[in-house]
């Protein structure tokens, strides 16, 4: 609401008063003294406020939105993790099940000599 200036005809007594636009087209008065007032404008600094109300402002907006994003990230991962299918390994050694990995090692280290069983390293420093 803008800020007006009321001045009195007769006695020159000022006042500033808050008016709306359709308050100020209607306004009569009369001060004290039995002199007309008059309205003046006083031109004040123009100043918007960004309000964070129920649709929120920009900023607010833009934070909602990042934090939406960021839970369907999460939710959107769980679901790929949950619903993608990884084998896991059974220790074996050409076709054949054995207790563990340094066992399936053994049996190509005797069976395919030593360069065969360099391939179940790996395997047997994740298990052991």
């Amino acid at each position: 609401m803008p800020t007006y200036t009321i001045v009195c005809s007769s006695c020159s007594k000022t006042e500033d008063r808050r008016l709306t636009f359709s308050e100020r087209d209607v306004f009569e008065g009369a001060c004290g003294c039995g002199g007309k007032l008059e309205i003046g404008f006083t031109p004040t600094a123009v100043a918007f406020t960004l309000r964070d109300g129920p649709s929120g402002g920009w900023a607010s907006r833009a934070i909602k939105e990042n934090q939406y994003r960021a839970k369907r990230r999460e939710m959107l991962a769980q679901k790929e993790k949950d619903h993608v299918y990884t084998p896991s390994l059974i220790p074996n050694f050409g076709g054949q099940e054995t207790g563990d990995w340094r066992e399936a090692k053994e049996e190509a280290r005797v069976n395919l000599g030593e360069e065969a069983s360099k391939s179940y390293d790996r395997l047997v420093g994740e298990k052991a």
